[in-house]
């Protein structure tokens, strides 16, 4: 089987990682980087300069992307035009509109987003801990998440930092619980540099069932960085940190769960339902509902800069 890679210099190299552990070939990249042509021999890839004409190929299975955002949707589109099955990254554009608009044009072709924690061992086992109740009535979920960035791109009109960064938790959170929260609202913006888009901003957000999502986002200018997980209910709270759960109150003990990493393990169910097997990965459907989600944020954030 032969997957194009669009991106392959950037994050999509370890989609191509994962595809060749996984005894695809990886017969094309694509890409603007000067590193293009040594990225591609590395997978014994042929380069292109233009992602159009490497999805002119005839030789493909699959194709998977990741680029800035603002680009997605029109290599989706370009993609399933050629009816050729796609691995996007998250988010599949840099908005709802735009989302909204890939979900009505493609409808079911078969497109997966990226949404890689739903595929990490130690989410997949919190959200077991959640369904179970073993942690009983799950009162708040915290999270913080800041650091750095170089990459300007995440700093220009189409990116910032609730589509480009946090994307994760707005597809993450529902997924953990079940349900789309019932309102939310959200403070900050340019606080660190005079930039068009969002680098930090606090939310909350309050879900049917009672629960409290809190998240402090940024990237900040201070030379480190810092994330942090956790779920208290009220039998218990489990903070996540890298690969481990620390479970304190009852039941207290440190689990490790067993997995595979989460960009292989993603990249196993794509193949595995492109093969016919396996349940429906996270699509259309799934990143319209995270882009909306996220949307609402940053209209928050719009109107605080008001």
């Amino acid at each position: 089987m032969n997957v194009g890679i669009v991106g392959i210099c950037g994050f999509a190299r370890f989609h191509a990682e994962a595809f060749e552990a996984l005894g695809w070939n990886v017969v094309a990249g694509a890409d603007r980087s000067e590193k293009l042509e040594e990225t591609a021999e590395r997978f014994g890839a042929r380069p292109y300069r233009d992602y159009q004409e490497l999805l002119a190929r005839d030789d493909l299975d699959a194709v998977s992307v990741s680029l800035p955002p603002v680009l997605h949707p029109q290599v989706v589109r370009a993609a399933v035009r050629r009816r050729i099955p796609v691995f996007c990254e998250k988010p599949i554009a840099p908005g709802a509109a735009e989302a909204r608009a890939l979900r009505e044009e493609l409808g079911e072709a078969k497109v997966m987003v990226g949404f890689s924690f739903r595929y990490n061992a130690a989410y997949l086992r919190l959200r077991e801990l959640i369904r179970s109740g073993e942690l009983g009535r799950i009162v708040s979920i915290h999270a913080r998440k800041c650091w750095g960035t170089r990459t300007s791109w995440r700093l220009e009109p189409g990116g910032g930092a609730v589509f480009v960064k946090d994307i994760h938790y707005y597809d993450l959170i529902p997924w953990l619980l079940g349900e789309q929260p019932a309102e939310l609202c959200a403070f900050g913006g340019a606080l660190y540099r005079q930039a068009p888009v969002e680098d930090a901003y606090q939310l909350l957000m309050r879900f049917p069932g009672g629960t409290l999502f809190h998240l402090d986002s940024a990237w900040w200018t201070l030379p480190l960085a810092e994330s942090r997980f956790e779920v208290v209910g009220d039998r218990a709270r489990v903070s996540v940190e890298e690969d481990t759960l620390r479970i304190e109150g009852e039941g207290a003990r440190v689990e490790r769960p067993a997995g595979e990493q989460m960009v292989r393990a993603e990249i196993r169910a794509f193949v595995r339902w492109l093969a016919g097997e396996g349940e429906r990965p996270p699509g259309l459907v799934e990143a319209l509902e995270a882009n909306e989600l996220a949307q609402k944020v940053r209209d928050c954030l719009e109107v605080g800069r008001g």
